[in-house]
């Protein structure tokens, strides 16, 4: 008592302070000591110990605040209403930590009571503000913590009910008594939302889980409509889709889940955001792709949950995928997501097919057969879709064709759909001008054919090489019929390229060169059909490149002819003629081919070409030395001397002139050594007078004027000759 009366009189003393000093903060002093003052009545009064309860402390700043900081006007009402509310908030935190809930839900609630008296009477700005936040709070936490204490009365399991229910109830009771109030309204979202997290972090039952998440939607979707922000309604889809998945969980633990729904559970949380996705689209356009976004993003995880759980059962989770990516495809406008969309269907589809054929045992034909249900949908839809499929359908089936390479066992029919495949994917590559392109599946096609031969046991040699001559011939024949030129310009690239089809066909025949052959015909059939293929390139080249492929065309007819002679037993005789002759064909064809350019070059690889032939045959007749043939190289040498002289060329003339002396010197040179010595005094006599005669006859012709007959003979044959090749 005596303690009460001396914290009064201090009161007053330093509220007397207050009055004559005008400083403020003697107004907070004179409150703290009322404070105690109070603090000792409320002992005299309750007969309570300190630390029985924290309701007489938080009453005694609660009647501060009301009866000195509100209802009596004096100079300490500002500093009651803040020493007065220390006082209050002091015992709140021991009070819930030490699970006096009903204490704890009277303090906020006398708190919320006293905030909202002194919004009448304050003036501080920043204190207002604040109040209109504290408010709400307040009433939550004191709701909070009632709904603990009910608990208690209603005998409730904490373990299925959770503390999550508090703040459920906390954000129900603002909603529905301040809804108008932004504050309110943000404060309930906040309370709900620590109660969706305190579900998921603290015991509560499972359908109460699901019941608490399905609120979440309706919340969620007051924040949207408050707000209109997007960002929100991917909070709104979070909610839905979290529901759902909880749903499928407590439903997992009651052991009341319908089997024939296990496989298809999870895609179905995905159907069902689509699903009300395509519903809102009327009305609520921005809620409506929040769903169709969140569903695509889940949809995905989803699947591969489904396959890894499931295996080949979840087929028909895959199926429905498909649908949905099917019907999505038809709410967006977005190209670029329209094209994923489209593309996820297209997946989807591929492993339903997939996993169908696995359990059916046809799985190395899963690409192809999706290949042929897409090309399906390609044929029937308009230009617009059919270029957005192709740029899927192309490299998938680029792949398909790679997984079917790479399958085994490779057998007949595993080729021939291959074959049909690259016909396939070569259409629509055509189709999207993609001509570049046409290299891969000829590649792969052609791989595919040297993989059959070698593992195939319907083929033989012969089967072999007619298969691959006859595909050659027909990858010739496309490539002429499809372009004009043998190298492309596409106005899309900044290169040429090389028509893809005739090297195709080129690699099919030089393929036949590793093939053992039977026979002297497919032995040549090779060389036979590159000369062929060689000279069908004429025409696709500029007019002043076509001797190119025609001489290649002609020069290579070597192959097969060399062919020919290793295969038939030739005479010694005239084996090294047949071998090197012709050559001097090819250089004559040459000539030919080039149509007098390059005269003086050509002239002179015909004169190397003689002279390395005559030396050849010159040797070989050596070599063997016999009359016959002494006779052949006599003979071709006139043959040479006359082609020479009909078609006025030096080369063959000079040439023949000279293998036919040499010849004779060479052949009549065992004779010789035999004659008597007399016969070489007379022979070398003879031609010095023969010459001293001529050059006596020449100064006397001369010296008369005249030209000497055999100079004039002289001039005339070098006048004759410079009009020769």
């Amino acid at each position: 008592m005596v303690m009460m009366i001396s914290y009064l009189i201090l009161a007053g003393n330093f509220y007397y302070l207050a009055l004559s000093e005008k400083k403020q903060w003697f107004t907070y002093v004179t409150s703290s000591f009322l404070v105690a003052a109070l603090f000792e009545l409320m002992m005299l009064v309750n007969k309570v110990a300190l630390f029985d309860s924290f309701l007489p402390l938080f009453f005694i700043g609660f009647f501060l605040f009301v009866v000195f900081g509100v209802t009596v006007p004096s100079l300490i009402r500002q500093s009651s209403r803040d020493v007065g509310m220390g006082v209050m908030v002091l015992p709140l935190l021991p009070s819930w930590l030490m699970y006096d809930w009903w204490e704890t839900g009277v303090m906020f609630g006398l708190l919320a009571l006293c905030f909202i008296l002194g919004r009448k009477v304050e003036e501080r700005s920043f204190y207002l503000e604040m109040i209109t936040w504290v408010i709400p709070i307040c009433y939550g936490l004191s709701t909070a913590a009632m709904f603990e204490e009910g608990k208690e009365w209603f005998d409730w399991s904490k373990e299925e009910v959770g503390p999550a229910l508090n703040f459920i109830a906390g954000s129900v009771l603002l909603l529905l008594i301040e809804k108008t109030k932004r504050p309110a309204f943000f404060i309930s979202q906040a309370f709900y939302l620590i109660g969706i997290l305190y579900s998921f972090s603290l015991p509560v039952n499972d359908f109460i889980r699901v019941f608490i998440l399905s609120g979440g939607m309706a919340i969620s979707y007051l924040l949207y409509q408050q707000t209109k922000q997007k960002t929100v309604t991917y909070y709104v889809t979070l909610c839905s889709l979290i529901s759902y998945i909880t749903l499928v969980y407590a439903i997992h633990e009651s052991s009341r889940f319908p089997l024939w729904l296990e496989e298809e559970q999870w895609v179905i949380g995905g159907a069902i955001l689509i699903i009300v996705s395509y519903v809102l689209r009327r009305h609520e356009m921005e809620l409506s792709t929040s769903f169709l976004y969140t569903a695509h993003v889940y949809l995905p995880a989803a699947l591969l949950l489904t396959f890894f759980a499931f295996n080949n059962d979840g087929i028909w989770s895959f199926v429905i995928a498909t649908l949905l990516y099917g019907l999505s495809v038809k709410l967006v406008s977005k190209e670029w997501i329209l094209k994923t969309l489209l593309y996820g269907c297209c997946i989807s589809l591929f492993v339903a097919i997939s996993l169908y054929l696995i359990e059916s045992g046809w799985s190395e034909y899963s690409f192809f057969v999706t290949s042929i249900v897409l090309a399906i949908w390609w044929g029937v839809s308009t230009k617009v879709w059919k270029e957005r499929s192709t740029l899927f359908l192309i490299p998938f089936s680029m792949i398909g064709m790679l997984s079917m390479l790479t399958s085994y066992p490779f057998g007949g029919s595993m080729y021939l759909c291959l074959l049909l495949y690259g016909v396939g994917v070569l259409f629509l590559l055509h189709q999207q001008k993609w001509d570049f392109l046409v290299i891969l599946p000829l590649m792969v096609m052609l791989a595919g054919s040297i993989q059959f031969s070698y593992v195939s046991t319907l083929l033989d040699t012969e089967g072999t090489m007619v298969l691959f001559a006859g595909l050659g011939l027909l990858s010739l024949f496309a490539g002429k019929k499809i372009y004009k030129g043998l190298t492309l310009l596409n106005a899309h690239m900044p290169f040429r390229y090389c028509d893809a089809y005739t090297v195709t066909a080129f690699l099919y025949v030089l393929f036949l060169y590793t093939v053992e052959p039977v026979g002297i015909l497919l032995g040549i059939l090779p060389g036979i059909l590159i000369c062929i293929f060689l000279w069908m390139q004429q025409p696709r080249v500029s007019p002043k490149l076509a001797w190119i492929p025609k001489f290649l065309a002609g020069s290579y007819l070597l192959e097969p002819y060399y062919q020919v002679l290793d295969l038939l037993t030739i005479p010694a005789l005239f084996e090294r003629e047949l071998y090197v002759l012709p050559f001097i064909v090819l250089g004559i064809y040459l000539e030919r081919c080039l149509k007098g350019a390059y005269s003086t070059l050509i002239q002179r690889i015909q004169w190397g070409i003689l002279i390395g032939v005559a030396l050849l045959l010159v040797q070989d007749g050596l070599q063997s030395n016999t009359v016959y043939d002494a006779i052949i190289v006599g003979t071709l040498s006139l043959l040479s001397i006359l082609t020479g002289t009909i078609l006025r060329i030096k080369s063959y003339f000079f040439v023949g002139s000279g293998v036919l002396l040499l010849n004779v010197v060479l052949q009549t040179r065992p004779y010789w050594g035999n004659l008597p010595w007399w016969a070489y005094l007379l022979l070398a006599g003879s031609l010095l007078i023969s010459v001293a005669s001529y050059n006596e006859w020449n100064k006397q012709k001369r010296a008369k004027g005249e030209i000497p007959k055999l100079e004039e003979i002289r001039r005339k044959v070098l006048l004759r000759l410079k009009t020769w090749k």
